[in-house]
């Protein structure tokens, strides 16, 4: 028979992997946002490769916000690297980044949706043991 404090330790237990769970969909979430930003950013070097020089078009200057301005050149592009530094690429290499990081983060959400399905079926069968628990204790 099945006591109380091995119940309670039990729930505990549900209570951390249904955090746990969460969390990872949290992050599944995040890299999800970052893979759409990184696929837009690809369409938009795509795009930028297409134009000609002297064509306007609109640069983003923060959050929502545009000033128009006119291609001079569209071969190269400054990418920054990381600690602000900022390193200057053709648009062919940038492409090449970034499908890499495509790439990798599609791994990640592999391995975080892999992680997501091993806990949700630990706590699936975590909630039936306590289930059957407490059952027993009745």
């Amino acid at each position: 028979m099945a006591n109380e404090q091995e119940i309670q330790k039990k729930y505990v237990e549900y209570q951390t992997i249904e955090q746990h769970i969460s969390k990872l969909q949290e992050q599944l979430s995040v890299i999800n946002q970052q893979i759409e930003n990184i696929v837009t950013l690809a369409a938009t070097l795509q795009e930028l490769s297409k134009a000609k020089s002297g064509a306007k078009t609109y640069s983003q200057i923060g959050p929502g916000v545009f000033v128009q301005t006119e291609l001079k050149e569209n071969k190269n592009v400054l990418v920054n690297v990381g600690a602000d530094v900022v390193v200057v690429k053709t648009i062919e290499e940038t492409k090449t980044d970034v499908e890499k990081q495509l790439s990798e983060l599609k791994g990640v959400v592999a391995n975080v949706t892999n992680e997501i399905e091993k806990f949700t079926l630990y706590y699936q069968n975590l909630q039936q043991e306590i289930k059957g628990m407490i059952e027993k204790k009745e």
